[in-house]
């Protein structure tokens, strides 16, 4: 619990004060400091992550990684990389935080959020974020890359987009579903056609188990997800984000007409991954595969909440206490409730060294 304490609070006051910060150069060196803080604690922790251990065993032997595994390529290509050399299975988890912190701080960080700071505190406050990336570590590696791939979809660059697509799905196969992305996530609509969309969504809920089922006699990598009895995850942020959505739509004219409110094509991007994240997050109570897909879009949450909370309040100290708020209770919650699991709050953080270590 103590080294979480300490990681937590040196976070909080490096990106406070950067949040504060009028001088870009010394803004950014704040928020580099934060990413590699984020990355340490992330790479060198000591069993954290409900996967840990099963990654730990397949990074020690070929056997779970040759061509015939049906594993993700990139993961294969990782994993023999350490078993050939030197390296140690911290290696691994090194390289998917490297990954994983970056480019989510890169999107957070956009000169069209301004709420960066906050908006990457929440990301470290909020369950099923950051201490998530923890124990969905090869998927986040894949929402890294999507994240880091909207340039493309702003530009119009299909084929860089693709080709991001595709290095994540090298790591996550699910990553596959955002090709079609590229067509709509740029595009404000009106209203009446999210509404229609979230229905139809709804309407196949109920009717996803069949191909479901079908894709995993094909694939057999996450069979687990298929289960609909199993408990639905961040029910509270499920709620938050219904509520924030409805605050959102009451506050906001979201349509394609000129007098749309949404400044920038990062804003629109980001308000329609959070429509996704948080119809996917009531899906998910319907059938528990649509857990995977709102790890996509999570992080637009962090952009989202104090940009609509500044639509109510209309001051930016207010929205600032109010996030902060939110961000202690969820962080201290986590600690608290997990301060005598070693799995959840470790009592170290490994050296450096330890890549090397076999």
């Amino acid at each position: 619990m103590f080294l979480w304490l300490v990681f937590y609070i040196s976070e909080l006051w490096i990106l406070l004060i950067g949040y504060i910060e009028t001088n870009a150069r010394s803004r950014r060196a704040l928020l580099t400091i934060s990413a590699l803080i984020a990355i340490y604690f992330s790479a060198f922790r000591n069993g954290l992550g409900t996967d840990y251990k099963e990654y730990l065993a397949k990074l020690q032997t070929s056997v779970d990684l040759d061509i015939e595994s049906n594993i993700e390529p990139l993961f294969r290509i990782i994993g023999n990389i350490v078993i050939d050399t030197n390296l140690s299975p911290i290696f691994f988890f090194a390289i998917c935080s490297i990954v994983t912190v970056y480019f989510i701080w890169n999107y957070l960080d956009n000169k069209n959020n301004k709420f960066a700071g906050l908006s990457i505190i929440i990301f470290l406050s909020l369950p099923g974020l950051y201490f998530n990336t923890f124990n969905v570590v090869r998927q986040y590696f894949s929402v890294a890359i999507f994240l880091y791939s909207l340039k493309y979809i702003q530009s119009k660059q299909v084929l860089f987009y693709l080709l991001c697509i595709a290095i994540a799905s090298m790591m996550h196969t699910s990553a596959i579903i955002l090709i079609p992305l590229y067509f709509a996530l740029n595009k404000q609509f009106s209203i009446k056609v999210y509404i229609l969309f979230i229905i139809a969504l709804i309407v196949a809920a109920y009717s996803l188990d069949p191909i479901l089922s079908t894709i995993e006699l094909l694939s057999n990598r996450y069979s687990v997800y298929l289960i609909t009895e199993k408990e639905a995850r961040s029910s509270t942020i499920t709620i938050l984000c219904v509520l924030l959505l409805i605050i959102f739509w009451s506050k906001e004219k979201i349509s394609n007409r000129k007098n749309a409110t949404i400044e920038s094509p990062y804003m629109t991007m980001t308000v329609n991954m959070f429509i996704l994240y948080t119809v996917f997050s009531v899906l998910t109570f319907i059938n528990f595969y649509f857990y995977r897909l709102t790890l996509y879009f999570g992080a637009s949450v962090c952009v989202m909440m104090p940009y609509i909370l500044y639509r109510i309040f209309n001051n930016k100290m207010s929205v600032t206490i109010v996030c902060l708020i939110f961000s202690f209770v969820y962080f201290f919650t986590f600690i608290t409730t997990g301060q005598d699991n070693p799995d959840i709050c470790p009592d170290e953080i490994l050296p450096i060294s330890s890549i090397f270590d076999r």
